[in-house]
């Protein structure tokens, strides 16, 4: 058959083996930060097909930055021109910092820039081991890399593959045949080849679409085995870029104002946003709350903002009733380049003042803004942090809620699942008063039955509710998964609660002796970071107001409580003062550190750790800085080291992998400057040469003479240069001819040459 048609029969194998590739490279898309399919696709076809075709090295290079540049521009700076040098700059500096945390062995503090750098370099490389295997017809590594790589994500990620991996195997069943049609129609005449290619690809398409059916319609067993993630978690093989949100689904910690669709896994992400200068203790930042839960997440009721003055020595919003007492503070609050456009606050916002900028409000959500929804540099706040009495929480008179309260803070979907109802009155039913009440569902939250966790957390299905996937099916989540069901809960039981979000206390960094007015006081300094946004729970009781309440396990209640029986006026957790509430962790004052949202690297003070504590604590902290630090420089060499064996070690496999290429160009290099001398020389340059042919794939075979061979090789290469090659090859060596002439060194190298530029012009073919 024709030549051209083996290239179309060639080019159906690289479309197929593109196909197999993205297949493997589209979980990346839901698993990382990289959620663009056109770009991924884009760059792998590209690089593939300048690497299939062997274009200049300078061209793919070229290629390759441009593509690496664009996809750090769209992801990362897309709101800057991309010939802009100030992105390029700030990238190059990004990459510079996390190459010396490489260094340093810091490898948990990656950021996810640098992250996805090293992910483009690397797909570099794959995208040539591919385009090579595809060139030189490696097709069972191929396929079999191609089957475990989907098989390992199925196993390691919640990402299923079985889709993919049953396309994957028709694709590769197609490639295997279409591979074994030319072999086999290279060794048959023209008008039989002719015959047979319509019967082939009949029995392949067949054989695919057998092959798609009963990989969807077959039975499928489920996990014989449990998942080995808790193990390497336990392990703590899987900490590698813990700071950043690269391998997050896409999604990272930290505050965002839609939250219709709650869900999913997330990523760290530990970006400072702001500093507080606080004069209480570490307590939760409110930014806004929501009253509308519609099954999938939450929205607001509406409520429109209105002009906010400033300082306002009034307060701005009334969350508190007359039964609460309060404690006056005050804050200052400096906001990063990270922050968003947001105002929090501490408890109840009673004056606020932010340099420069006109504020707006929205009372029903308890939310302050800009009037441009800029962000601002700084705001300085006096709020109130409230002391709850117990005794008038359990004597709330049931039915005394304001109306405009159970109107918006007991609504529930229509759709909700009954057994969200059922639930909430089966954990309600032994307590006699609304406060038991709220604290039966957070003891019922905190419990064994469920799971805190940020990662492997599902999104509820189409048709199904967030709460109710949460209650009954995968029972693993974060703070959204708590605080949504305790509301839930709480409104099915008939309590009106409403969903707060914010931050948490931040972390602990000091103290600062500050101006507040006239007066010099010290004030405790926390950081907050994206990996602090959170979210909790408002309970309304008459005659207190707003009560906070947090379901989230490993989290401190952020509200005090006194009770009134105790006589002496002291303040205490709820969870201290009664043996049934001891048991749960969502109690008020906590002098134990507390995890951050999202991580375990961070700890928390609770409200209730004073000064001297948060100092002994930034002391210790200190200490085992100082202790890191030295580890660090211990383990710099071996982490060195590390790199340079992993840096060897894919050298070598890559090398092993593209010996063929590189081997045939050293032997082509050699030949074309042979120069033979006598019958030894000539020997070795023979034995070169039979080399190189093979590695061309023109291989003798153990029943051809030498001049059959000869003469094989001859009809590939249109020529005659072997067989005169071979002719002197076999006068020297069977005749026992010593010496070589100088006419005949020079006829000798002249074929050796031709023969290499003949090889070499059909390999560029």
């Amino acid at each position: 058959m024709p030549n051209v048609s083996n290239r179309w029969l060639r080019a159906v194998i690289l479309a197929l083996g593109i196909f197999i590739f993205w297949e493997c490279m589209k979980p990346v898309t839901e698993l990382t930060i990289l959620q663009s399919q056109t770009f991924l696709f884009l760059f792998l076809v590209i690089l593939v097909l300048l690497f299939y075709f062997q274009l200049p090295l300078w061209l793919i290079g070229l290629s390759g930055v441009i593509l690496t540049g664009y996809g750090i521009h769209f992801y990362f700076y897309r709101n800057e021109p991309y010939l802009s040098a100030q992105w390029i700059l700030s990238a190059a500096r990004a990459i510079g910092d996390n190459a010396l945390l490489v260094w340093s062995g810091d490898l948990a503090d990656l950021s996810d820039l640098f992250s996805a750098f090293l992910f483009f370099v690397l797909l570099w490389l794959v995208c040539f081991v591919v385009a090579h295997w595809l060139k030189t017809g490696r097709l069972y590594m191929f396929f079999f890399l191609a089957v475990t790589s989907l098989s390992m994500i199925d196993t390691f990620t919640y990402y299923k593959t079985q889709q993919s991996i049953v396309y994957v195997a028709a694709a590769g069943l197609l490639i295997l045949g279409v591979q074994r049609y030319i072999v086999m129609r290279s060794r048959t005449s023209e008008a039989r080849g002719r015959q047979s290619v319509g019967k082939w690809i009949i029995a392949l398409a067949i054989a695919g679409l057998l092959l798609v059916f009963l990989g969807f319609a077959g039975p499928k067993p489920g996990p014989q085995w449990p998942s080995p993630i808790l193990y390497l978690q336990n392990k703590g093989w899987l900490g590698v870029n813990t700071a950043g949100s690269f391998f997050s689904a896409g999604q990272r910690i930290g505050y965002d104002a839609d939250d219709t669709h709650l869900g999913g896994s997330l990523g760290m992400d530990s970006t400072v946003l702001f500093t507080a200068h606080v004069s209480g203790g570490s307590n939760y930042w409110r930014v806004a709350s929501k009253d509308v839960y519609t099954g999938k997440g939450w929205e607001s009721s509406g409520g429109s903002y209105s002009p906010l003055m400033q300082p306002s020595g009034e307060r701005a919003f009334s969350l508190y009733g007359s039964s609460t007492k309060v404690a006056k503070e005050t804050a200052t609050v400096s906001f990063s380049a990270a922050s968003p456009p947001i105002l929090p606050y501490i408890g109840q916002l009673a004056a606020i003042n932010v340099p420069g900028k006109q504020l707006k409000m929205n009372p029903l959500a308890g939310q302050v803004l800009t009037r441009d929804e800029s962000r601002a540099k700084s705001e300085q706040i006096s709020y109130l942090e409230p002391i709850y009495q117990l005794q008038a929480l359990r004597n709330t008179t049931p039915g005394t809620d304001p109306p405009l309260v159970r109107e918006q803070d007991l609504q529930l979907p229509k759709e909700l699942p009954n057994r969200v109802r059922t639930l909430a009155s089966r954990i309600t039913a032994g307590e006699n008063n609304r406060y038991d009440k709220v604290m039966a569902v957070l003891r019922y939250l905190k419990s064994s039955r469920f799971t805190y966790s940020t990662t492997q957390v599902s999104r509820p299905a189409r048709n199904q509710d967030y709460v109710d996937q949460f209650l009954f099916d995968t029972r693993v989540g974060y703070c959204d998964n708590f605080s949504t069901s305790m509301v839930v809960l709480l409104r099915s039981a008939g309590i009106p609660a409403r969903w707060v979000k914010g931050f948490s206390g931040g972390t602990y960094s000091g103290e600062a002796m500050d101006t507040v007015g006239d007066k010099k006081v010290s004030r405790s300094v926390y950081e907050i970071r994206n990996a602090d946004a959170h979210s909790w729970v408002e309970a309304y009781f008459p005659g207190s107001g707003w009560v906070s309440f947090e379901p989230t396990p490993t989290f401190a209640d952020p509200g005090r409580f006194t009770n009134a029986a105790q006589g002496n006026g002291k303040t205490s957790s709820a969870g201290r003062t009664n043996t049934a509430e001891r048991s749960t962790a969502a109690t008020g004052q906590q002098t134990r550190p507390q995890r951050q949202q999202a991580q375990t690297k961070q700890t928390q003070n609770s409200a209730g750790m004073n000064r001297q504590q948060a100092k002994t604590k930034a002391a210790v902290t200190h200490s085992a800085g100082k202790q890191f630090t030295a580890k660090s420089s211990n383990n710099k060499w071996k982490t060195f080291g590390l790199i340079v064996v992993l840096v060897i070690t894919g050298t070598a496999v890559l090398a092993f992998m593209t010996r063929k290429k590189w081997l045939s160009w050293i032997y082509v290099r050699k030949l074309s400057r042979v120069s033979v001398r006598d019958v030894h020389s000539f020997n070795s340059a023979y034995t070169d040469l039979n080399r190189l042919l093979g590695f061309m794939g023109i291989r003798r075979e153990n029943t051809q003479t030498l001049r059959e061979f000869s003469e094989r090789v001859d009809r590939r290469l249109s020529g005659n240069n072997m067989t005169q090659l071979t002719g002197y090859y076999e006068r020297l060596v069977y005749a026992d001819q010593i010496r070589i002439s100088n006419e005949e060194q020079v006829e000798i190298g002249m074929l050796f040459r031709k023969i290499a530029a003949q090889l070499t012009d059909k390999k560029k073919n």
